[in-house]
């Protein structure tokens, strides 16, 4: 790739010890048959013959990059921080593209000068599928699951995620698109296929609420952001009961 070409799009992928799905991941993005893209993988100086097996790789367009870091979100700063693309996507180690046509279904032939956001579903290994939106909910949950989302670069002027927020820090950033009334499309097709053992699968639901009402008490009151904490928790355990007298939805 040209030094002076803008990519299309930056994929960034962090990692530390995770040698099999890494090779899963590289191969979904290598595989698309939209090129016009870099790829970044940032690692937390993994010791299990991750970053051997990575650098077998010879292509242009990825660069990896090994050093300390301060957990998840702080290696993903510093691949935001690298990232040319007119479109930044964040996919897991654990996670692959779902087939070689998501950059091309997703961002090309499109006119998304003015968008934001693009998103479409991510689905888990055991079949259960979400679809991102970005609408009121957004005040209760984290409604945009970023292995299904495109962000626009201009998203990132002046943002960088929170790196005391372990699990749910992306959720400030579309917090703020919705806030600000950024505008977004939806296309209905399959982004990524995700572990269901990734961290924000397997991480408590009832904990991630407050890390939710700690980045809102940034934007909103003290009695605004304890109302809509009780209303996601009450919604969390009302979605918990259901789900224990009705099996999960399955998707194609």
């Amino acid at each position: 790739m040209s030094e002076t070409k803008v990519p299309l799009v930056s994929i960034i992928t962090v990692v530390r010890n995770n040698v099999r799905g890494i090779n899963r991941a590289l191969k979904s993005v290598l595989e698309q048959n939209l090129q016009d893209f870099e790829y970044f993988i940032v690692d937390g100086c993994s010791t299990d013959g991750t970053v051997e097996s990575i650098n077998r790789i010879q292509d242009p367009r990825l660069t990896i990059i090994s050093e300390p870091d301060c957990g998840i979100y702080d290696a993903m700063n510093k691949g935001v921080a690298l990232a040319r693309g007119r479109w930044l996507f964040f996919l897991g180690s654990d996670d692959a593209l779902a087939d070689p046509s998501v950059l091309m279904d997703m961002l090309y032939g499109r006119d998304i000068s003015d968008v934001d956001i693009v998103f479409g579903r991510s689905c888990f290994e055991n079949g259960e599928c979400y679809t991102s939106k970005l609408d009121w909910r957004i005040n209760l949950f984290n409604t945009i699951h970023h292995q299904s989302a495109f962000y626009s670069q201009r998203l990132f002027e002046g943002f960088r995620f929170r790196k005391e927020i372990g699990v749910v820090a992306d959720y400030e950033l579309n917090y703020r698109a919705h806030r600000e009334r950024r505008s977004w499309l939806f296309v209905d097709r399959k982004v990524s296929t995700c572990s269901s053992f990734g961290i924000s699968h397997t991480s408590s639901q009832f904990a991630a609420l407050f890390d939710l009402a700690t980045i809102r008490r940034s934007y909103i009151g003290p009695v605004a952001n304890t109302f809509l904490l009780t209303l996601g928790m009450i919604n969390l355990a009302a979605d918990k009961s259901r789900k224990a007298f009705f099996p999960a939805k399955q998707y194609p």
